[in-house]
């Protein structure tokens, strides 16, 4: 995943904290600070998920691109 990308996802789960954080009552911000554990485990999560998503994209296209090679439609 690129630096934008990240940030991008950086950004959301500080601006969802920042909302949790102006009605949170509990002593501390304790219920602020699960939420953002929540958050950026939901973050890194969706890193992994971006990032196997591309390895898989670009397995498969790589392999359908070597089958068609084998069939002579294009040339190595």
């Amino acid at each position: 995943m690129d630096w934008y990308a990240k940030r991008t996802l950086l950004a959301g789960t500080y601006v969802s904290t920042e909302m949790f954080m102006t009605r949170d009552k509990s002593a501390g911000f304790a219920y602020t600070l699960s939420t953002m554990d929540k958050y950026i485990d939901q973050m890194f999560e969706t890193e992994e998920t971006l990032s196997s998503v591309a390895d898989y994209t670009k397995y498969s296209l790589k392999t359908a691109y070597n089958v068609l090679a084998s069939k002579g439609i294009f040339h190595n």
